[in-house]
């Protein structure tokens, strides 16, 4: 009797596994960049190569139903300061396309990118992540040698 019940649920819980999302899939979503509001976990003080850092950035999208989506980003020298890098960041999110049968809630929760940093090379790594076409959120991790 107990293996009968145990292989119905465990039918029961892979026939809801494989429908449970089959109205979430038919959405149409659009991507969007999302604008970085602060950074954390940048250090203060200079950190030594090879030091592994976990460095955030929050982000809000425009309503509940935008989820992280992507980013995008491009590490460049800076012209004129040797050793120091631009990494520049820009988060997407993802949203329902416009028309469709969705609700969402008109503020969104605050989210948060994390970036896994491990610096190889001595000198400035400035990050800037995208908050406007005019305007950035920026912060510096300098590192020095072992």
């Amino acid at each position: 009797m107990k293996r009968n019940l145990l292989v119905f649920s465990a039918i029961l819980g892979l026939a809801a596994a494989t429908s449970a999302c089959t109205e979430t899939a038919d959405l149409v979503e659009v991507i969007k960049p999302v604008p970085a509001d602060s950074t954390a976990n940048f250090p203060a003080g200079k950190v030594k190569v090879d030091t592994t850092l976990f460095l955030k950035v929050y982000y809000q999208p425009s309503n509940g139903c935008g989820r992280f989506a992507m980013r995008d980003s491009s590490t460049v020298p800076e012209p004129n300061k040797p050793n120091t890098t631009i990494t520049t960041i820009k988060i997407y999110a993802a949203y329902p396309e416009e028309g469709q049968d969705v609700v969402c809630t008109a503020q969104a929760r605050r989210s948060i990118y994390t970036i896994n940093f491990k610096p190889t090379t001595v000198g400035k790594h400035v990050f800037r992540f995208w908050k406007s076409d005019t305007e950035v959120v920026a912060d510096t991790v300098e590192v020095i040698a072992r």
